[in-house]
């Protein structure tokens, strides 16, 4: 395997660990907290997950290279609907009631599933660089996909954010240039006539250095909004109290 190959699929495998153990321990977080924010980050690191897998094993076994437009287009969904599900994570933690509708994320997945089919099958026919559908378009969706999440997080207002509520933000802003710049080096490398090249070092680093503070980031969110609801409890039964309180003096006078 050329070094260029194996170097993008330790890459690969490195991502995909984060994102397996990110998505356990949400899990985990769900089962304890019962909270929405980590159910839907639960489910978006663990289809992010299943799709750099199958990215790995495209890298090194070449799974799913001899299959037609329709299946590669397939095999790319997992990735890309586990960036597009972060959104959901991220309006659980604004606002709870909106992360209990389906509805958008399932239309949301289902165009990005139909437009990826679709210009594989494209690709496929009109004869155009395999590097457009393979690399260029899901490096496009994901971009538009981290914009997106991040997108909710603005409508906290801005007094109310916490260290890691920032961080959350910044680092999704980030992972969203980095998608896009990862698609201005296709553009480049199609330019030039050598396309599905591996890109480079830089990017790479970047990405796996970008998905853990992103999976630390959402972490800590997680846990700085049960402890802010555990305040919030804590001082409505104590001002409850102090009323009971009153309350008994009142009557005893």
């Amino acid at each position: 395997m050329p070094t260029e190959r194996s170097a993008l699929l330790v890459s690969t495998v490195l991502q995909g660990t984060v994102a397996l153990t990110f998505g356990l321990a949400f899990l985990g977080m769900w089962r304890g907290f019962r909270r929405a924010t980590a159910r839907w980050w639960a489910i978006a690191w663990l289809a992010y997950a299943c799709g750099v897998i199958n990215t790995a094993s495209q890298i090194a076994f070449g799974y799913g290279a001899a299959r037609g437009p329709v299946v590669q287009g397939l095999l790319q969904l997992p990735l890309l609907w586990g960036a597009l599900l972060f959104r959901a994570g991220t309006d659980a933690l604004i606002d709870r009631d909106r992360s209990q509708t389906y509805v958008r994320y399932l239309l949301a997945c289902g165009l990005v599933g139909g437009l990826v089919v679709i210009v594989h099958i494209g690709v496929s026919q009109s004869g155009l660089n395999q590097a457009v559908a393979g690399f260029l378009m899901p490096r496009l969706i994901m971009g538009g996909a981290y914009a997106w999440a991040a997108c909710a997080l603005f409508r906290r207002p801005r007094q109310e954010w916490r260290p890691g509520f920032a961080l959350l933000a910044g680092v999704l802003i980030l992972l969203s240039l980095r998608m896009l710049l990862a698609a201005g080096f296709e553009v480049l490398q199609i330019a030039r006539g050598s396309p599905l090249r591996p890109e480079s070092l830089i990017l790479t680093v970047a990405q796996i250095s970008l998905i853990v503070i992103f999976g630390v980031a959402t972490a800590v969110v997680l846990i700085e909004d049960e402890a802010g609801a555990e305040r919030r409890l804590e001082r409505a039964l104590f001002q409850r109290g102090r009323l009971d309180s009153f309350g008994r003096m009142a009557g005893g006078a």
